[in-house]
């Protein structure tokens, strides 16, 4: 319903320090928070939570400079799930699908048009992809709301200080369209997310199974730590109640290395006990046409029916309506049965951290080879290229194309910007900023790299 049933905004209001400070409405550093955000909007874009995402090292050119994400651990997993990137909360996986969905605009827009926060700045560009992660302020009410929008699986609803026991009176003022409920996920999207915050075991190497996150009933959970530890918090729902937990000083200094699982879970774990003590938890129905599908744990793809995996390198998923994995293909296992990589793993396969080694191979080109015989001749290096807003979209795309033989089978990427298909040919999508481009031949493995300037008119 969107009613506040119980909201604690300090200790003790009547406490002579600060008691009278509403911390449910001041805004704080997000942390971890807002990624079941972007994944939401990348599920309704086709991904799957068995989409595979990269966790290795990327660095971003922003107008700021050089960024490069890394994880609460400051380790790499290599490749990773959709699923167990959000369950276990890795910061470079999201990063990376946020860059991959249309960036920080298309998150910030979500945030605050569609689930109505209302303390960030006006612009995307003051956070940059960091957003994800959530370098923006949030207060504490409106990020309880956002989560109840995905436990009504999708549909954003005012919150209520008010009982509404009266529909016509109780209603909005005429004009305030903003506080009508709408759809902002779909609802398989958010069935899914619901479905990975709630899935302990993928979540066990982050959290342990003996975390306070986990309680004798389903319910779906995130945690969030900001930087130097000042902001720790718990947000979760079950189809009934929405639970949002925050602590940290209001005088801003550091917490003593206390997490969102650490500060605000044990909270968060109380209160939901305390809601359902009387009544038997609920849990959302599985949408119509949902499967749970066994696939590789490395690749994400569906097995050839004749390549026996061992159990530890498979497992179920779920994939809503219209969604099912990829079929792995010829070359896609070696004759031991191991998992091909992309080249793009090679300077993570490379680590002392892998260990894939023995599940993956990855053919990684001879150091020795010549130099590839092909040229990237679109874009040069050192192309400045320039966006007209005034254009329509096909005005923001830059053809790909090298010069070689003919033969070669060319894999185009880049690290900022997206490549896009059409026709047989490549199409780079042009966003303001320095970028880099890199070519690579299937057949030899080898690579070649273009660096452009992309300005806006």
């Amino acid at each position: 319903s969107g009613e506040i049933l119980a909201l604690s905004g300090s200790r003790s209001f009547f406490g002579s320090s600060s008691g009278q400070i509403n911390g449910a409405w001041r805004p704080r550093s997000a942390g971890s928070t807002l990624k079941p955000f972007t994944y939401a909007l990348a599920l309704q874009d086709g991904a799957t939570a068995a989409t595979i995402l990269a966790d290795t090292p990327v660095e971003y050119i922003t107008p700021t400079g050089a960024y490069e994400p890394v994880n609460f651990d400051r380790r790499f997993q290599g490749p990773v799930s959709m699923r167990h990137a959000l369950a276990n909360s890795l910061n470079v996986p999201a990063v990376k699908m946020l860059d991959g969905i249309g960036g920080p605009e298309r998150l910030h827009r979500c945030l605050v048009e569609d689930l109505h926060f209302t303390s960030l700045a006006p612009a995307a560009t003051e956070y940059g992809l960091g957003l994800t992660l959530g370098n923006a302020e949030v207060r504490l009410l409106e990020l309880a709301n956002a989560y109840a929008t995905l436990a009504r699986l999708g549909e954003w609803k005012p919150f209520r200080f008010l009982r509404q026991t009266d529909p016509v009176e109780s209603s909005t003022e005429e004009g305030q369209a903003s506080d009508a409920p709408r759809r902002v996920f779909d609802p398989e999207a958010a069935w899914l997310i619901s479905d990975i915050l709630s899935d302990e075991r993928a979540r066990a190497l982050a959290f342990g199974l003996r975390s306070p996150l986990n309680l004798p009933f389903r319910v779906a959970v995130k945690t969030g730590t900001s930087t130097d530890f000042r902001d720790s918090w718990t947000v979760g729902y079950t189809p009934d109640y929405t639970v949002g937990v925050w602590v940290g000083r209001f005088d801003n200094r550091p917490l003593n290395r206390i997490s969102g699982a650490m500060g605000a879970a044990p909270i968060f774990h109380q209160v939901m006990v305390r809601l359902h003590r009387d009544e038997q938890p609920r849990w959302f129905e599985t949408p119509p046409g949902a499967a749970e599908i066994t696939i590789d744990r490395i690749s994400g793809k569906t097995p050839p029916p004749d390549l026996a995996l061992p159990a530890a390198r498979v497992r179920k998923e779920w994939f809503v309506r219209g969604r099912r994995p990829d079929t792995a293909k010829d070359g896609d296992y070696d004759n031991a049965g191991r998992t091909r990589l992309p080249l793009a793993y090679a300077s993570w396969w490379r680590g002392e951290s892998n260990p894939l080694k023995d599940d993956a191979f990855l053919e990684l080109p001879d150091e020795g080879a010549p130099e590839p015989d092909f040229r990237i001749v679109s874009p040069l290096e050192g192309t400045v290229a320039f966006i007209d807003p005034d254009l329509p979209a096909s005005g923001s795309r830059f053809p790909l194309r090298i010069a070689g033989s003919g033969n070669e089978e060319i894999v185009w990427s880049s690290t900022s910007l997206s490549v896009e298909k059409k026709n047989g040919e490549s199409w780079l999508v042009l966003k303001p900023g320095e970028h880099e481009v890199v070519a690579r031949d299937r057949k030899s493995g080898r690579e070649v790299k273009s660096r452009l300037k992309v300005e806006a008119l």
